[in-house]
């Protein structure tokens, strides 16, 4: 029992029937302030672990942002570049055509 050891009497065991009443409440009161230390410790630790899942909780956000907003800069530019792709196809379509029509009325 460590820090709750206390010596009853110099009689056996089987003679002493009760725990006097002034070490019964100093062994109490021992475990009591053990108890409240405990706890005391408990709940720094908990606090501690709290701050560790906050902190890789934020970093996680952070990273997840990052992420979307690298993914959405990437698709933006890439939509761009197929937009003026397309719109340069559009054109030189139109050009070829008014082209051919003029060919055709220069025929005709």
């Amino acid at each position: 029992m460590g820090d709750y050891d206390y010596k009853l009497s110099e009689k056996p065991m089987s003679e002493t029937p009760f725990i006097p009443s002034e070490i019964a409440n100093m062994i109490i009161n021992k475990m009591q302030e053990d108890m409240v230390a405990m706890r005391q410790k408990h709940l720094r630790i908990v606090e501690a672990i709290d701050q560790s899942y906050k902190t890789i909780e934020e970093e996680n956000e952070r990273h997840v942002i990052e992420f979307f907003n690298a993914l959405k800069n990437k698709t933006t530019e890439k939509f761009l570049t197929l937009k003026a792709l397309y719109l340069a196809v559009v054109k030189e379509k139109e050009d070829l055509q008014s082209k051919t029509q003029a060919v055709i009325t220069v025929i005709l």
